[in-house]
């Protein structure tokens, strides 16, 4: 299969509003903290340990928010995605259709597991390249270059059939 000129690359961020609304999220949690401390100077230990680990935990959130990438690049070897923790490489051979789709709001961001698409890749939007492998599995990874993509995909399905 000669793949000349099969060539794409997207790197996504969470959108602004999304990153933004984190960001008030944990000042709020963190404003609740400091006044309950205040409030009750002899706070039991049980709930202090519970405080500390929720706003660990929202600040580990924030910092993933803020670090998040979906990159996605298609060349001659295949298709691959980055999105922490998640490396995917799906080789062309392993392809058996490719197809740009609106999937509408699957209830989030970042990698959705077990959607009527698969396993879904996504920062934002609701266009995607839609993969089918020969093994059954499926995959939609989220693209903010509907049009750009699309082209690759004719100039494969060209090359593939």
């Amino acid at each position: 299969m000669n793949l000349k000129g099969v060539d794409f690359s997207e790197t996504q961020q969470l959108h602004i509003v999304v990153r933004m609304a984190c960001v008030i999220s944990v000042i709020a949690i963190l404003i609740g903290a400091y006044i309950s401390l205040q409030l009750e100077a002899n706070q039991p230990q049980d709930e202090l340990w519970a405080m500390l680990l929720g706003l660990m935990i929202s600040v580990i959130l924030l910092v993933y928010v803020f670090l998040f990438r979906l990159e996605t690049s298609i060349n001659t070897s295949g298709i691959k995605v980055n999105c922490w923790p998640v490396k995917k490489d799906l080789p062309w051979f392993q392809i058996s259709s490719l197809d740009v789709l609106n999937y509408g709001f699957i209830g989030g961001w970042g990698i959705r597991l077990w959607t009527k698409h698969g396993t879904v890749y996504n920062a934002k939007g609701k266009m995607g390249l839609a993969v089918q492998l020969k093994n059954g599995k499926r995959y939609i990874i989220g693209t903010q270059k509907e049009n750009e993509l699309k082209k690759n995909v004719e100039k494969w399905k060209n090359t593939s059939s």
